[in-house]
């Protein structure tokens, strides 16, 4: 019974001493890993800009930098993704605007031809009427 205790036991501590090899594996990766990461913020910091910024502009978008048009598109000198979306916004509204855009002259045209075809309609069915087609 001492045997098969210390068999257990011997187990156990190798079974931990493994689980602690392998987190401390683990931990040394996550701390290069880590380490790279603030080489490269402190690299980008160099540059004037925050860590919130940088990590902000990583997940959503991209900012221009000075006043030349880096790129190449024409986005009218907006700075930002938000500045960008508001400036599209407002072409795409003035677009739509327009192509819709219907004239009091226009409409009344539209009304006098519908009143007048109306009236073509009730001419024809009286028309109609006198000769008995239709009975009252």
């Amino acid at each position: 019974m001492l045997k098969e205790k210390e068999k257990k036991e011997t187990m156990a501590l190798e079974a931990l001493n493994l689980q602690k090899e392998s987190l401390q594996k683990e931990l040394e990766i996550a701390q290069s890993n880590a380490l790279e990461v603030e080489q490269r913020l402190e690299a980008k910091k160099a540059e004037g800009i925050s860590a919130e910024k940088l990590a902000l502009m990583d997940q959503y978008g991209y900012e221009v930098e000075g006043e030349e048009d880096v790129d190449g598109d024409d986005n009218g000198g907006a700075t930002c993704n938000r500045d960008h979306a508001a400036k599209q916004h407002v072409e795409n509204a003035k677009k739509t605007r327009s192509q819709y855009q219907q004239t009091k002259k226009d409409a009344r045209a539209e009304t006098k031809q519908a009143k007048a075809d109306k009236n073509a309609k009730k001419e024809e069915r009286r028309k109609r009427a006198t000769k008995g087609e239709r009975k009252r």
